[in-house]
């Protein structure tokens, strides 16, 4: 009878797993060492994470935070624990309670390791990992459902408004919850259900910047009836049935009165919409109007091939522009002053530079405080004479029309990007200030054609990510079934690694449906990379790779009754 109890109290980890296994995963990550089996670090650990879903370490709205010395030398084994908003107390600590036994399994002597689960979220390391915001190691799933493809377009919009309604929720959750979740009515009275998390330790903002990069990741489940993602600071998901419980969200301490309080008729259908959200909502909209009519007077001019043919939002250009730029108002310099002299010399030095061939110039000129640093970037089919030639118009053209001498600036054009600034911008991801260049012309069938625009970005983005310290860039195209033919680009400083050239370019393609949806091109540039896609060709045929995109089957019937069938991507 021992012995059996022993064994179901092993085997009910596993099964805790299996159960949960769809819907989340498990990342083992080897770069941080192992431990030594029976050992002071795997003894210790196991304290740890035993004593992480108590009162003691948790804030009472099922976040968990603890470490534990490892030595004399100061050094700790941290561990965090997430419950999904909607968890009861005691399924919140079951599902901790489990995971501490089933991911040190499923990970043996690894001394960091991560597990998504259906009600909750363990991690530990030997790292501080409080108050840090942290987007990989990341996983997703889906239903294997799919959205027919004349509702497609409906359901894409009315997930977007859905998801950003309660990313916006969740960020400004406070300290102790950022949680929301809400509802939409999707097309044929469809109703999509989601929810949004981040642990608390972070800040809105970092919040917020977290659900954007897990949002873009929708792309690679595109067209399916439900499916999420899962990070270490945040994660959503979002499905045709209500996967979560309302009434068993706890409710958060009531905030400080608010005198005379701001009326507002918000009535957006989400999980906390108290009044002084509302009021807050007023505020921030306000707030927002302001800071948009102020950064509109600044905003860069992009000049245009021909006329636009009408009113668009100020970062979007109906036409093809060659050339787009945006002069940065944090400080200008005084003609004939040092520091105009060392960004003369630094530009010059860019294209008559002929030991570099890859088309990437990274360089500074001067001290502090007159110093200047530079980064030119040409298009990564083309040729050393070819980037000099397209680089020298540039510079001419940044020069002429940033004519009130800033001390910070930015080009584009179709052949390449300048930038200047008195500030450091080596190696560091830089999103903005961002132009978005849709095509003037609608897609033949647009369902169709995102089911192969975002797969063949998808593999571009894993290629040019992967390029080395002087090139990151890849081009390809691949065929819409009965349409046209997608040709698509993509590319990054180099100076960027791995991790940041790909989220760039995922939030570039995130980005495509509010600038670009439904058109047969589209172009996003950003100070540390950009895209672009047409139906003809517009790169040279050398750097060209032919891409097969297997399209799903038809669409079946959505699941009823709350059951459903996933499939779980591995992690990465």
């Amino acid at each position: 009878a021992m012995d059996s109890s022993r064994f179901l109290f092993c085997l009910f980890p596993i099964l805790f797993l299996m159960i949960n296994q769809a819907l989340g995963a498990e990342v083992c990550i080897n770069e941080k060492g192992n431990y030594t089996t029976n050992g002071t670090y795997q003894t210790n650990l196991n304290r740890l994470l035993s004593s992480l879903p108590s009162d003691e370490n948790g804030n009472g709205y099922g976040f968990y935070n603890a470490s534990y010395p490892l030595n004399s030398s100061n050094e700790h084994i941290y561990a965090i624990g997430l419950c999904r908003g909607d968890a009861k107390a005691e399924d919140c600590r079951s599902c901790l309670n489990n995971s501490q036994y089933a991911l040190p399994q499923l990970c043996p002597n690894r001394k960091e390791a991560i597990g998504w689960y259906e009600k909750c979220m363990l991690r530990y390391s030997n790292r501080s990992i409080y108050g840090v915001m942290e987007t990989e190691p990341s996983s997703a799933y889906y239903n294997i459902n799919n959205i027919s493809s004349s509702e497609l377009d409906g359901f894409n919009q009315e997930l977007r408004k859905l998801l950003d309604s309660i990313r916006r929720e969740a960020a400004a959750g406070g300290s102790l919850r950022k949680f929301a979740f809400g509802n939409t009515s999707g097309p044929t009275f469809q109703t999509i259900f989601a929810l949004a998390q981040c642990t608390p330790d972070i800040p809105e903002q970092k919040c917020s910047d977290c659900l954007v990069g897990a949002f873009a990741r929708i792309s690679s489940f595109y067209g399916k009836v439900g499916g999420g993602v899962n990070k270490p600071s945040c994660y959503f998901r979002f499905d045709l049935y209500p996967f979560y419980d309302p009434t068993t969200v706890k409710q958060l301490p009531s905030p400080p009165p608010i005198h005379s309080p701001t009326p507002s008729t918000n009535t957006t259908n989400t999980s906390q919409g108290s009044k002084s959200s509302k009021s807050r909502t007023v505020i921030i909209i306000v707030v927002s109007i302001i800071a948009s009519l102020v950064l509109a007077m600044f905003m860069g001019i992009c000049l245009r091939v021909r006329k636009a043919k009408k009113k668009v939002q100020s970062n979007l250009i109906p036409d093809n522009p060659y050339y787009c730029w945006k002069c940065s108002d944090t400080g200008t310099y005084t003609p004939g002053d040092m520091y105009q002299e060392n960004l003369n010399n630094l530009l010059s030095s860019f294209t008559t530079n002929t030991g570099i061939s890859s088309g990437f110039y990274n360089f500074s000129e001067g001290q502090d405080p007159n110093k200047v640093n530079a980064i030119a970037l040409c298009r990564g089919d083309l040729s050393q004479e070819a980037c000099h030639t397209h680089l020298n118009d540039s510079i001419n053209a940044l020069l002429q029309n940033c004519s009130t001498h800033p001390k910070e600036a930015i080009m584009w054009t179709e052949h390449c990007m300048v930038r200047y600034s008195n500030n450091l911008i080596f190696g560091i991801e830089k999103a903005d200030p961002i132009k978005f260049v849709p095509s003037p012309n609608p897609a033949k069938d647009s369902a169709q054609f995102n089911l192969v625009l975002n797969p063949l970005l998808s593999t571009l983005i894993e290629k040019a990510a992967s390029g080395d310290s002087t090139k990151k860039f890849a081009a390809g195209h691949a065929t819409v079934p009965g349409g046209e033919t997608i040709y698509a680009l993509v590319q990054c400083t180099p100076d960027i690694n791995h991790l940041n050239c790909s989220h760039c370019l995922t939030e570039a393609v995130s980005d495509i449906p509010g600038c670009c949806g439904g058109m047969q091109g589209g172009r996003v540039l950003k100070p540390s990379c950009n895209l672009r896609y047409e139906v003809s060709l517009f790169y040279e045929s050398t750097s060209d790779l032919p891409v097969n995109i297997p399209l799903p089957g038809p669409a079946a019937p959505a699941p009823k009754g709350g059951t459903e069938q996933f499939f779980s991507f591995p992690a990465f």
